[in-house]
């Protein structure tokens, strides 16, 4: 009997391993690790891609296809695709909680809808680009790509012209 149940759980562990890695590089919300929403940083992601979804929104079931397309090309790049589930009251709560985690606060309270993906500076949370239903995969694929590009040229304009210490007068 216990070699039984040691047999069923360790099939359970691999399962549920290579459930876990069956969307490298895309987060799912019922998948996701409790500290992997609050260190995100651990990964050096740049860029946050930001869905504003519902099950009943037109836009969300017009965009996800295209995004799940899209998306799996980017699974080695430093990006974090993620979601905001505004379905129900319980979703939406869970949603912006986990938000929350990743410093996202303001921007969930300023955006307005469903059916589409804002696509995030993840250091300061500025909008870089915006993806929307309308946009073909191709197009997707180029603002995602834009996005990360103008990431990186922030990031080495830091490193070329770090902040100069003040002296005291």
């Amino acid at each position: 009997m216990k070699r039984i149940l040691i047999a069923l759980i360790a099939g359970l562990a691999v399962t549920g391993f290579a459930l876990a890695q069956e969307h490298p590089g895309n987060e799912h919300p019922k998948a996701e690790h409790p500290k992997k929403a609050e260190h995100p940083k651990a990964k050096k992601y740049q860029v946050i891609g930001l869905m504003f979804h519902a099950d009943w929104c037109p836009n969300c079931k017009t965009l996800q296809p295209k995004l799940d397309a899209v998306t799996k090309a980017f699974a080695d790049k430093p990006i974090l695709f993620t979601r905001v589930d505004l379905t129900d009251e319980d979703s939406k709560k869970a949603s912006l909680e986990k938000a929350a985690k990743l410093g996202l606060q303001k921007v969930t309270k300023d955006a307005e809808g469903t059916g589409f993906m804002l696509l995030l500076d993840a250091r300061h949370k500025k909008e870089l680009g915006r993806v929307t239903s309308d946009m073909t995969e191709e197009q997707i694929g180029a603002a995602i790509e834009a996005a990360l590009t103008a990431s990186e040229k922030a990031k080495a304009q830091k490193a070329e012209h770090p902040k100069k210490a003040e002296h005291p007068k």
